[in-house]
């Protein structure tokens, strides 16, 4: 490996390991203000951040790994790629089915136990565009089936 590519690679670990400290320290944070129940606006910001912070560790993570690969990737390296990206689709579309409707049911539950409130409103309005997400991926689908079918 040449040695612009181990420096590279070396600041994207550091960068990795920065940003997974920081995603420690916000899901600490996050369950401390849990633990001593403060306002739920309050959990929500520290979630965004936690999530945030998880992605740009994932993402460090992903470059430091393809600094000093090869452009040219061979056809089984697409195949896998191609398979993989496959499989997360259909986990990101299960995982938005399941969240969308469990929180729109929990909105719902709380409704009825608490009354209408600021909190239940930012559930089911997260609940419907969770859903919103999934239908949409859903139409894509069906829509890419339907040019692929007429295509061939």
């Amino acid at each position: 490996m040449k040695k612009n590519n181990q420096k590279r690679k070396l600041m994207y670990y550091l960068e990795t390991f920065f940003f997974l400290l920081c995603s420690v320290l916000s899901l600490y944070e996050l369950g401390r203000d849990f633990l001593y129940k403060v306002e739920w606006i309050k959990l929500l910001k520290d979630s965004v951040w936690l999530v945030l912070a998880i992605i740009v560790t994932i993402g460090s993570f992903l470059r430091a790994k393809d600094v000093g690969t090869s452009e040219d990737d061979d056809e089984r390296d697409r195949y896998l790629t191609m398979k993989v990206d496959q499989q997360a689709y259909r986990i990101t579309k299960v995982l938005l089915f399941v969240i969308g409707y469990g929180l729109f049911a929990w909105g719902m539950i709380l409704s009825k136990s608490v009354g209408y409130n600021e909190q239940v409103m930012v559930i089911v309005i997260i609940s419907a565009v969770l859903v919103g997400l999934w239908n949409l991926l859903l139409l894509i689908e069906l829509i890419l089936g339907l040019y692929n079918y007429l295509r061939k």
